[in-house]
């Protein structure tokens, strides 16, 4: 007859093993675990002893809130404010102390980190960690590269003027922000004030309308116009 491991009371890094709760059909026996983090968890005996269930599928016994408080995500990970990226500070399954925390999200240009299945934008996050408030307003990346985290390139702004400081969209044909076709020959410049379009004028060429429309950027959204020029 096969020995059995009594498991109760011991420990697996963040798991203390509190009863015995069943055997699966391949006669694996499986245990109620709790977790340093509060939470409770049923883990194959298997996994506990090979070191695969560390936890219960939280940040490495850390109890996470939701959001997320000051003191949690410091002790996970380290915001570096030069470099604007995120190391932990902790080892996981996939990743070991050191490794940039995060993920390149292709589909919007931002960085996202995920606590307890929560997910966050890296730059919401660094604001929190360098004023430890939650920001009140967006946060625009001043150079317009949404996975450019350093902290001299994240501001609060408005939706209106994080809306100002876009690049040139990919389906503007006159290779200038602000400015469409208007006619047969002349060019429409115009911007977006309050939500709605504001019409600077109609010029005889595309880059006399893109000046126009750069100067009144210029006057509405200050700091955060992003010009042609």
């Amino acid at each position: 007859m096969a020995r059995f491991d009594n498991l109760v009371g011991q420990v697996f890094t963040h798991l203390t093993v509190v009863s015995q709760a069943h055997k699966d059909s391949s006669r694996v026996t499986h245990w109620h675990c709790r977790c340093s983090c509060g939470e409770e968890v049923t883990v194959a005996g298997n996994n506990l002893k090979s070191g695969n269930s560390k936890s219960c599928g939280c940040s490495h016994g850390v109890p996470i809130s939701n959001p997320i408080t000051l003191e949690q995500l410091r002790s996970l990970v380290y915001y570096d404010p030069v470099a604007g990226v995120f190391t932990w500070l902790v080892d996981g399954r996939a990743y070991k102390y050191g490794d940039v925390a995060g993920y390149y999200n292709e589909a919007n240009g931002y960085v996202r980190l995920t606590f307890k299945k929560v997910q966050y934008y890296a730059h919401v996050l660094a604001w929190f960690y360098m004023t430890g408030a939650w920001p009140e307003k967006e946060i625009d990346h001043e150079d317009t590269d949404g996975s450019n985290n350093k902290w001299k390139n994240l501001r609060l702004a408005t939706p209106a003027q994080n809306g100002a400081n876009k690049k040139i969209a990919k389906r503007n044909k006159t290779g200038y922000k602000g400015v469409t076709p208007y006619g047969k020959s002349k060019f429409l410049a115009q911007l977006t004030r309050g939500g709605k379009l504001l019409k600077i004028g109609v010029f005889g060429s595309a880059a006399a309308a893109a000046r126009a429309d750069d100067s009144k950027a210029r006057e509405i959204h200050k700091e955060f116009a992003r010009t042609n020029f």
